[in-house]
């Protein structure tokens, strides 16, 4: 039996990795690591216990791997970074032994890992504390001051699905570094609407309510919050969709299947009819795609930097 989260490519940095990365000031800083690992994993299975983060999972596995980490101190110099998530693609080898040790932390015996003896690149890092994120929390009540009293997809199982879906997407090198137009504006650009649109599908899964953009965790107007009315959003949301089931088939198909009440990836394999007609009613798609090109880009030369700076490496 398969023991972990490493069965779905997802590792778990350990206290000791923690250490020698420099980011273990204080050995009393042991209790808020295992209270971190404790936070992430209980995340984790409440992503693994629905149909989209089952989606997401199978996602991971096919590679490459990704890491989660608590955040290095004062990362890029912003001290409320522990109330946020963050997540990109890196590069980085982990020797045979550091395989061995997390899968150790993982549940396998010595007996499942003598064999172990080639390193894994890792594609990925996600920092986050979900603890920081919990209702009552000072982070939970500065996302509330700055989101009008509302918290759609602030939830520490949400925010880490979302830096999730960046995380896969760099690992995959099939991110996309465009900005949107003034119609989406409130996404900023291209990943973070993908980001914010999958996990609106999740938050669906689970029943509760969805996030109206990435600037805030305002609720998303009743009449865009359904799989096919949310194409009324703009024009580009047909492009974007369009270009995320060509540049990840498997993914694409996974989302599409999720049953839930807002899935826009359904509406765009299923009911595609419907959906063309909502958009082409908008506005003309050459006009669209001509406010795109003009949007600019928001990521071109940060991803991999960014992901460097969550490993506490610059």
């Amino acid at each position: 039996m398969v023991q972990g989260f490493s069965k779905w490519n997802i590792w778990i940095v350990t206290e000791e990795e923690w250490k020698m990365d420099g980011s273990y000031q204080d050995p009393s800083t042991i209790h808020f690591f295992l209270r971190w690992r404790a936070s992430v994993e209980a995340a984790l299975r409440k992503i693994e216990g629905t149909d989209a983060g089952l989606a997401l999972f199978s996602r991971i596995r096919l590679g490459p791997a990704i890491t989660i980490r608590p955040h290095p101190l004062n990362v890029f110099g912003d001290p409320n970074a522990a109330c946020k998530g963050h997540g990109g693609p890196v590069r980085e080898v982990l020797s045979a032994e550091r395989v061995k040790l997390r899968m150790r932390k993982d549940g396998f015996n010595s007996d499942q890992t003598v064999n172990v003896d080639k390193p894994i690149t890792m594609g990925a890092v996600v920092a986050i504390e979900p603890e920081n994120l919990e209702k009552g929390s000072h982070c939970y009540k500065e996302i509330r001051k700055l989101s009008a009293g509302h918290d759609f997809g602030s939830a520490p199982d949400e925010v880490l699905f979302h830096e999730l879906i960046h995380a896969q997407r760099g690992a995959a090198r099939i991110h996309d570094p465009h900005g949107l137009g003034s119609a989406l504006s409130r996404y900023t650009n291209m990943e973070e609407f993908l980001a914010v649109v999958i996990t609106n599908v999740y938050l669906s899964n689970k029943g509760g309510g969805l996030r109206a953009g990435h600037n805030g965790h305002e609720l998303l107007e009743k009449q865009l919050a359904g799989s096919v009315s949310f194409y009324g959003s703009s024009p580009e949301v047909l492009q974007i969709i369009t270009r995320f089931s060509q540049d990840d088939k498997f993914f694409y198909g996974l989302l599409s299947d999720v049953k839930t009440k807002f899935n826009p990836f359904w509406a765009h394999r299923y009911k595609r009819s419907e959906v063309e007609k909502l958009s082409f009613s908008k506005v003309d798609l050459r006009a669209a795609g001509k406010d795109m090109a003009i949007a600019g880009k928001a990521l071109v030369d940060g991803l991999s930097a960014y992901a460097l700076g969550l490993l506490g490496k610059k």
